[in-house]
């Protein structure tokens, strides 16, 4: 894909977005002899057979997905009757030709640039209402802090999900904690990329280790260079340095240059005052 086709469609919501998001636009053209297709987001854990959501009846609908977790402020907003996140969606691909839905994206990106905030998700519910239609919610468990995740009882069925879907910025592997974050490192543990895994765990906790070291015994110099700050468990000792010729003259003409800048900022408050 050539993200350059996608420069000119907005791109909010979150500053993890890409351009990518919008690759689900263009599916009848990327896959013309595909007929019906589950698309699967990339931040998900599948932990169950796809056979039953595939086997899934569409009822007349050209597009199936999950409640979204923003669903009721999303449907406020866009005046539509029902409103799914697209992480994990159903689609009659076949329809999706035959309707031109295609076409019918870009007009709306078009039309409607400056409502859009979740990019395509916005894009594919407006389009389709009406022919949208909600999957069993464990098809994609949102686990995330937002209410919505509370209110649709997300996390209480986290543990029972099909597919978990860990939107927003808190991802696993960000090291954000999730509730359910263990379920991934299980599964990525057990993956072609365990080793890159484990190598990026490491560099973490050693950044993390020399931070904390730090805090517990640490030398450095103060703001002014003036004196040494020794900390020893958390506790600053502050003593006088020796300083060297050069840096003692340094030193000096840091401290009148500061002098003279609150000289004239004093000055400047008299003269304002004196104005008004």
């Amino acid at each position: 894909m050539n993200d350059d086709a996608f420069k000119n469609y907005p791109l909010r919501g979150n500053p993890h977005f890409t351009y990518a998001t919008y690759y689900r636009l263009v599916l009848p053209t990327l896959l013309p002899n595909v007929d019906k297709l589950i698309y699967l987001d990339c931040d998900i854990i599948v932990r169950n057979s796809l056979a039953p959501l595939m086997n899934e009846n569409m009822d007349g609908n050209l597009c199936k997905g999950v409640i979204d977790v923003l669903n009721i402020e999303n449907q406020n907003r866009l005046h539509l009757d029902k409103y799914v996140n697209a992480g994990v969606l159903l689609i009659d691909l076949k329809k999706w030709r035959e309707n031109n839905i295609e076409t019918k994206f870009k007009t709306y990106l078009k039309n409607h640039f400056d409502e859009i905030l979740w990019n395509d998700q916005d894009v594919i519910n407006a389009v389709l209402n009406g022919k949208i239609d909600y999957l069993d919610p464990r098809w994609n468990t949102q686990l995330t802090e937002y209410k919505g995740g509370r209110t649709e009882d997300f996390r209480k069925i986290g543990k029972n999900a099909f597919i978990m879907h860990f939107i927003s910025s808190r991802k696993p592997w960000k090291f954000c904690k999730s509730k359910y974050e263990k379920y991934y490192f299980q599964v990525a543990f057990h993956s072609p990329w365990k080793d890159g895994l484990m190598i990026h765990i490491v560099n973490r906790l050693t950044g993390k280790t020399i931070s904390f070291s730090k805090i517990l015994f640490s030398i450095r110099n103060s703001q002014s260079k003036k004196y040494k700050v020794l900390t020893i468990l958390g506790i600053k000792i502050k003593f006088k340095r020796k300083l060297y010729p050069l840096e003692y003259k340094i030193n000096q003409m840091q401290q009148q240059v500061y002098e003279l800048n609150q000289q004239v900022e004093r000055l400047s408050s008299k003269n304002k005052r004196a104005k008004q």
